[in-house]
């Protein structure tokens, strides 16, 4: 079955928006979770979605984040961030960078120049200047993701569409290091924000990859 314009356009959405969401955190993001319009919006990009009912209730879950011990000030929240995902003396950092969570290849370069080559192919290039993140990052990733789908819709050529599906298809063999990088978050204490939203992101994952293996 072929997925509709509707759902293409709301995936489009919802990966750009994690991508922003795994990015090192900005006052307007926690601002929009303390007002409530980045579940709002995220709430109307699922329901557009063919199978929108165990996400919905995800978006419930991160709905609730006010409640939950929310940070109690931006700075805070930077804060927390920071010792999840960068740097902290007393855990190490959980890195969302897909070379850190590979068997096969655990030196960064390779998968750097695999997954530039990837982008390239797309007429994508990385930025060189050492504020940019390394292309493995999930941000950097999930922002690529979003990309393809935006193509789909944009791109009606029939050979073109092939070459966008078989990409978005490859690039879920890419994010599969995300498993090993959610069973490794469990075991940190439980965050209100980062921890339902990473189970947001791997059923978004599971829906979309299961259907581009159809």
């Amino acid at each position: 079955m072929q997925t509709g314009n509707d759902d293409i356009e709301a995936r489009a959405f919802i990966f750009d928006l994690l991508s922003v969401s795994f990015a090192y955190p900005t006052e307007e993001l926690y601002q929009s979770l303390l007002d409530g319009r980045y579940t709002e919006e995220l709430e109307q990009q699922v329901s557009k979605l063919s199978k929108a009912e165990p996400l919905a209730d995800m978006v419930g879950e991160l709905a609730a984040y006010c409640d939950n011990n929310p940070a109690s000030d931006y700075n805070v929240f930077e804060s927390e961030y920071i010792n999840l995902f960068e740097y902290n003396k007393d855990a190490t950092p959980l890195h969302p960078n897909a070379h850190l969570y590979s068997d096969d290849e655990p030196q960064p370069v390779s998968v750097y120049l695999r997954l530039k080559s990837k982008y390239r192919d797309f007429d994508i290039e990385m930025a060189s200047d050492k504020v940019t993140e390394q292309p493995d990052h999930l941000s950097v990733q999930l922002e690529f993701f979003a990309y393809l789908h935006r193509l789909l819709l944009e791109d009606n050529d029939e050979g073109n569409q092939q070459k966008i599906n078989n990409a978005l298809s490859d690039f879920c063999v890419e994010l599969e290091w995300t498993h090993r990088w959610a069973e490794q978050l469990r075991t940190r204490p439980a965050h209100a924000f980062y921890q339902p939203l990473v189970l947001f992101l791997l059923l978004m994952l599971e829906t979309v990859c299961n259907e581009n293996e159809k």
